[in-house]
Formats: structure tokens, C-alpha cells, sequence
């Protein structure tokens, strides 16, 4: 396996000091934000310029993560956000962008708003055939791929060699599933896997504290362990926001190297 972090939770850094905190990790890659490329937070340059900062560091990108839900309505402003995040992604020779399916529960949408996003997300798909770059729906709560049942129906109706899967177990954990389960049901998507850990309060969410993928409420010992047994050598982004972001992502990195396959 090969790892990364994902920039989404450094808003307030620059893309370069995110990318030099990776490469003290010592981190395959980083995951990027759309913001650390378009000026999203006021301070970072040129693709050109990421371009060289990611071979001088000698980082690769995953994936290029952008918050385009394709919400009803919202269909052509998602389309246009994820076209432009394709056109960074070949930029960076990035083979993949993060989208979301939605605003709302599988289980709250009605047949017509699933028939909805399956028609975006296929337009979507199709437009990454332009680019050679992949459409990899999160799996996030929230949202229509929210579960087995939710990513199931849209993928599989999809139906679209471009549209993959991000797998998020904690995201699972958080609606009450069970993460081996639901890997065992969706690996043919999935291309990139999203990791982290908290010590959960349900009902103050804010209150949860971040801790490294080994010590908190799931057991990620097992998902990496059957994500070694299927033979997975993609990435794994480490998704840690806030102060403890870097020693969260260090001391996961020394947890997960002491049984995960690394390339």
C-alpha cells in the first residue's frame, strides 16, 4: 500500500506547507484540495508551480478532492467544478477526482433524486473519459452513497468504467455499519481508501477527539488487514483535520507500517 494525507484538513496552510509536512511524515503522496490549487485560501500559486513543488518533494497525487455534490438543481455547477478539478488532475498526473453524491441520506431520497444523481454522475463519468481521469464518488454520510445499499444503486447503475469509489470506513461507523461488510460488497469500486480514527461522542460530534487509526472506536487493524489479503496497492489518505492533524498522521504512519504491506 502506499500513503498520503489529504490537504482538505490543512485549509489555513499553503499547499507547500502542507506538501513539506508530508515529506516529514515521509508520505507517498498527498491528496489535494481543489482550494490549495485554485487560490482557495488566498495564498498558493500556479499549477506550474505545484507541479514542481510535487517533484521536488517527490509527491504524488492520488487524487485532486473537490466538494461537488451534484445535489439537485445543482448539476451543471458540480459538472463544471469537477471539469475543471479533471484539468488540474492531468496537470499533476493525478488519475482520479473526489466528488459526493448529494446532500442527503440514501435512505431519505426519493426514486426520482436517485435517478437524478445516477444521470450526473454519468455525465460526469463520461467527461473523465475525455481526460483519462477517474470520477471517484467518497462514500460519506449524508449523502446518497452513504451505505452498501446507496453506492450499490448508484455505481452499479451507472454503470461507468470512470466512476470508482473512495472507502471511508469510519464514515460507516459513524451510521452504525459494519466496515468489512460493506468492503467485502463494494471492492470492485474501490480505487482509494480515506483512513482515520476518533474517540466518537454521537451526540456531540464536535466533541469527538481525533486520535491515530489504531486507537480510537474502530478497528482498522482489520480493514487493513483484509485490504492487504485482497492484494490492495493503491493509496491510503490519512483524513485528520485541526491542530493534531500531523501527529495523527505520524503516529498512524508507525502504527499502520507495523502490519500493512507498503510499496
Amino acid at each position: 500500500m502506499k500513503w498520503s494525507m489529504c490537504t482538505t484538513g490543512w485549509k489555513e496552510n499553503t499547499l507547500e506547507e502542507a506538501a513539506a509536512a508530508a515529506g516529514r511524515l515521509g508520505l507517498d503522496g498527498i491528496e489535494i484540495w481543489t482550494g490549495h490549487l485554485d487560490g482557495g485560501n488566498g495564498r498558493d500559486g500556479t499549477l506550474a508551480q505545484a507541479r514542481e513543488l510535487l517533484r521536488r518533494l517527490g509527491m504524488s497525487v492520488p487524487v485532486i478532492s473537490t466538494y461537488a455534490r451534484f445535489s439537485a438543481g445543482g448539476e451543471a455547477e458540480s459538472l463544471a467544478e469537477t471539469e475543471a478539478a479533471m484539468r488540474q488532475a492531468v496537470a499533476l498526473d493525478c488519475p482520479a477526482v473526489r466528488v459526493f453524491a448529494g446532500g442527503k441520506p440514501f435512505a431519505q431520497s426519493t426514486a426520482e433524486e436517485r435517478e437524478r444523481m445516477i444521470a450526473a454522475l454519468e455525465q460526469a463519468a463520461k467527461r473523465g473519459e475525455r481526460y483519462g481521469v477517474t470520477v471517484a464518488v467518497e462514500l460519506h454520510n449524508n449523502t446518497l452513497a452513504d451505505s452498501v445499499e446507496g453506492v450499490e444503486t448508484l455505481l452499479a447503475a451507472a454503470n461507468h468504467p470512470r466512476l470508482r469509489l473512495i472507502f471511508d470506513g469510519f464514515n460507516l461507523y459513524v451510521d452504525g455499519r459494519d466496515q468489512l461488510d460493506a468492503l467485502d460488497r463494494l471492492y470492485r469500486w474501490v480505487d482509494h481508501v480515506h483512513l482515520k480514527n476518533y474517540r466518537w461522542q454521537p451526540q456531540r460530534w464536535a466533541d469527538s477527539v481525533p486520535v491515530s487509526v489504531f486507537a480510537g472506536d474502530v478497528d482498522n487493524r482489520k480493514l487493513l488487514a483484509e485490504l492487504g489479503r485482497r492484494g490492495y496497492r493503491g493509496f491510503v489518505s490519512f483524513e485528520y483535520f485541526g491542530e493534531q492533524a500531523e501527529s495523527c498522521v505520524r503516529q498512524s504512519l508507525d502504527e499502520v507500517k507495523t502490519i500493512a504491506p507498503t510499496e
